[in-house]
C-alpha cells in the first residue's frame, strides 16, 4: 500500500490559506483588491473588533454572474489571464485565484453579486459551499467574511492584539486610497467612521488623510525617463521623521516595499539635515 496520498481539497485550501491569510488585513487587502479590479467607484469597508469578528467589503463594481460567482471560490480561477503570455502583461491587483478560496476555506463567508441581468449571492462555511441561490443588492459585489481561523485556533491564537491588527487593516486602507484618489471610500469600525473619503485628485487626497497642514509641506514629483515615469509628492523638510511611517511607494498602481528605494527617498532629505542646509 501506498504511503503517499493526495490531499483533499479542504486541506489544500487550508494550506493555502495559511500562506496567504495571515489574518484580518490579508482578507482586507485581498477582498479591496478585487474591489479595485472589478472597476469600482466606491467601496465601503467595515469591519468589527479589528475584523476578527466581522468583514464586510462592497463596492459598486460590474459584478458575476451565478455560475462565475459560484467558480470564483475554487481554486486557480480566475478572470484575469487566459495565456501563458497573460503573465508577462498583467494590469491586475490579482490574477493567481487563490485568495477568495481560502478565506472562504478558514471562514464563514457570504457573498452577493449583481451584474447585468442578475442577482445571486453564494454561503460558503469552511470550505463547503451551503447554497447558491438569488439574491438583493443594488449594485455590485459585497462579500461578508465572519468568524476567521474558526477552524484553525492555533492561527487564531497567534494573531496579533485587536489594536495592532486594526493598525493594519487601517494602514491598508490607507494606502490604497492614496494609490486611487479617484475611487471614494468609506471605512467604518465597530461602527465608528474612519474615513470617509470622496473622489478627488492625489493632493487633496493626501490633505484629506493626513490634514490641510500637509498640502503646504508637499513638493511635486514628475520625472521621465525613456519608460520610467515618477510622479507624487515628496514632503519636505517639516515632514520629515526618523520611522518611514507615512512613506508609500506605487509600481504600476500597486504598493510596494523596497529597503533600496526607501533608502534613496530619505537620504537626501538626511544629508541636508548634516550639512545644515535646513534650520
Amino acid at each position: 500500500m501506498s504511503i503517499i496520498k493526495k490531499l483533499n481539497s479542504n486541506i489544500i485550501n487550508n494550506i493555502a490559506a495559511g500562506e496567504i491569510i495571515e489574518g484580518p488585513s490579508s482578507v482586507v487587502k485581498e477582498l479591496l483588491e478585487n474591489s479595485i479590479d472589478a472597476g469600482s467607484r466606491n467601496i465601503d469597508i467595515y469591519i468589527e473588533e479589528s475584523g476578527i469578528k466581522n468583514i464586510v467589503v462592497k463596492d459598486d463594481g460590474f459584478g458575476m454572474s451565478k455560475n462565475d460567482l459560484e467558480i470564483a471560490f475554487k481554486r486557480h480561477t480566475t478572470s484575469k489571464i487566459h495565456s501563458k503570455d497573460d503573465l508577462f502583461n498583467i494590469k491586475t491587483l490579482g490574477f493567481r485565484g487563490e485568495a477568495l478560496p481560502s478565506i472562504a476555506s478558514v471562514s464563514f463567508l457570504s457573498a452577493i453579486s449583481k451584474n447585468n441581468t442578475e442577482i445571486n449571492q453564494i454561503k460558503i462555511i469552511g470550505g463547503k459551499k451551503e447554497f447558491i441561490k438569488k439574491g438583493a443588492l443594488n449594485e455590485g459585489t459585497l462579500i461578508k467574511v465572519e468568524n476567521l481561523f474558526f477552524n484553525l485556533p492555533a492561527r487564531k491564537k497567534f494573531l496579533k492584539n485587536k489594536k495592532k491588527e486594526f493598525n493594519k487593516i487601517s494602514s491598508i486602507v490607507k494606502s490604497y486610497a492614496l494609490c486611487y484618489p479617484d475611487i471614494c471610500f468609506k471605512f467604518t469600525h465597530n461602527g465608528s467612521e474612519i474615513y470617509d473619503l470622496n473622489r478627488n485628485n492625489l493632493k487633496n487626497r493626501i490633505g484629506d488623510i493626513f490634514g490641510r497642514k500637509f498640502e503646504d509641506s508637499l513638493i511635486s514629483v514628475d520625472y521621465q525617463k525613456d519608460d520610467c515615469n515618477i510622479n507624487g509628492f515628496a514632503g519636505n523638510i517639516d515632514l520629515l521623521r526618523k520611522r518611514k511611517t507615512n512613506q508609500f511607494i506605487f509600481l504600476n498602481n500597486r504598493l510596494i516595499k523596497d529597503k533600496l528605494i526607501e533608502k534613496a527617498i530619505l537620504q537626501p532629505f538626511l544629508s541636508s539635515i548634516q550639512r545644515n542646509e535646513y534650520p
